[in-house]
């Protein structure tokens, strides 16, 4: 399976994300609308919580 090769632990914890994150632009676009490039949104805060999350990781 290649993506798993490619994969790493970033990729794992934006994947885990990303459904939060995309339901915080579920929340916005019910009162706003959807903007142009509201999925690039969505991938660049998973990305910004896993390395959060990667960061905190290494703090403990």
């Amino acid at each position: 399976m290649p993506f798993v090769e490619e994969a790493n632990l970033r990729d794992y914890f934006a994947a885990k994300a990303v459904g939060l994150c995309f339901a915080q632009y579920i929340n916005h676009a019910e009162v706003e609308g959807f903007q142009d490039g509201w999925r690039d949104g969505v991938a660049a805060d998973a990305y910004l919580m896993a390395d959060a999350m990667l960061k905190a990781r290494e703090a403990s």
